[in-house]
């Protein structure tokens, strides 16, 4: 399972504005270095007038300010639908839609690589020969720009409709049922092959209120392992808990604050619960999707029928559960799964 540093990363690269980020500094880079293009060991047969280029970069930064302009909205609006169709529980995975984030990020890069060659053509930084080469690379970007579009297109047939938020749900919760039926247990050892908790052993406490959205099952093996104790985890994904509530017991009669605070920074808390490890989540998601297509606002029950045929598909391929042949990595954890 993931590590609290690995989660925290992948929540926080989920964010609309952190790949627009990144594609807007690659774009800036790919600009400021541009006059350096002239020491490549090839020269072109050819020579552009610097009008021919500040032509074509004043087509990018007008056109990719207007498509980033009405692809936003475009955005805003679908889920928006989503939300008020489907369930706002499903509204999150297309926040988190990675085809969406990395147009968008392309528009913006392209728009901000325009506007600094612009700039810089401006005041004269870019002269002779490097004109031509950095014709070229603006119209590499504009097949990027084409493809982008092409792929937004495709991808707005569907974004927003219940349909495909249906998709997206049954995506994520298959995954999520195959991740459980892999690792029931998080890699740690069933409770019901484990000893009871020693009557001396310690409770660490939640230090916040929230949702159990992961749990680091390595940290809390290696923590286990570097005391020599056994850590009892009293709390599942998707289990709500407040502070003050029990984490997890170690077998420690005298538990330091620094190994409570490990063993609690490895289960991560939230405002709302994550279908990363919590499969009855994304199944919840889906049922409230049918529930919501049955009210009298809505009154559709074919959608509900198409999600009930979802979920009877989902349940149909959970295996029967097994006894696994090798051992679990995180020996030092009891664990067992969610009543």
């Amino acid at each position: 399972m993931l590590s609290s540093l690995a989660w925290n990363l992948r929540v926080f690269a989920r964010r609309l504005w952190v790949r627009t980020s990144l594609f807007a500094l690659l774009a800036l880079v790919t600009a400021l270095l541009a006059p350096f293009f002239t020491l490549l060991p090839f020269s072109l047969p050819f020579a552009i007038e610097p009008g021919a280029l500040e032509r074509l970069l004043a087509i990018l930064t007008n056109s990719m300010l207007a498509v980033t302009t009405f692809s936003l909205s475009i955005m805003v609006s679908a889920h928006l639908a989503a939300d008020g169709s489907a369930t706002p529980r499903a509204h999150r995975l297309l926040r988190e839609d990675g085809r969406t984030h990395a147009v968008i990020a392309t528009f913006v890069g392209a728009f901000i690589y325009a506007l600094t060659l612009t700039v810089m053509l401006s005041v004269g930084l870019i002269q002779g020969r490097e004109v031509a080469l950095i014709y070229l690379v603006s119209i590499a970007v504009i097949l990027l720009v084409v493809i982008a579009i092409l792929r937004w297109v495709a991808h707005l047939t569907g974004l927003g409709s219940v349909e495909s938020t249906l998709d997206r749900v049954e995506d994520c919760a298959r995954g999520t049922l195959r991740g459980h039926l892999e690792r029931p247990f998080l890699g740690a050892r069933s409770l019901a092959d484990a000893p009871p908790v020693p009557a001396d052993a310690s409770a660490v406490l939640a230090r916040g209120f929230g949702h159990v959205q992961n749990i680091g099952t390595a940290a809390l093996s290696s923590v286990a392992e570097a005391e020599g104790a056994a850590i009892w985890l009293a709390v599942a994904p998707g289990d709500l808990v407040g502070k003050g509530d029990v984490l997890a017991w170690i077998s420690i009669a005298d538990l330091d604050d620094s190994i409570a605070s490990s063993i609690a920074a490895a289960i991560t808390l939230g405002q709302s619960r994550d279908y990363g490890q919590d499969p009855v989540f994304a199944l919840m998601v889906m049922t409230e999707i049918a529930e919501r297509a049955l009210s009298p606002g809505i009154n559709d029950p074919g959608t509900a029928i198409d999600a009930v045929a979802r979920l009877t598909g989902l349940i149909d391929d959970i295996e029967v559960e097994r006894v696994l042949d090798t051992p679990p990595r995180a020996s030092g954890l009891r664990a067992g799964p969610r009543p």
